[in-house]
């Protein structure tokens, strides 16, 4: 679902004359999933800097 929404909004962009740029597609992406699934990208953020990073789960204890 998301990559179809991805898709309509550069599509709607690109249509009302905003040029594409690099990455515009990553940037649209991300703050789509952000506002769809806010959950996973608070659990991610937490990942990033937890004991153990980037392993997949967030360890709320050292």
């Amino acid at each position: 679902m998301t990559n179809l929404l991805v898709k309509k909004v550069v599509a709607k962009l690109l249509a009302i004359g905003i040029k594409e740029v690099t990455g515009v597609g990553t940037l649209i992406r991300t703050i789509v999933q952000n506002v769809l699934d806010p959950g996973s990208t608070v659990a991610s953020y937490y990942d990033r800097r937890d004991y153990y990073p980037r392993n997949g789960f967030v360890d709320i204890t050292s």
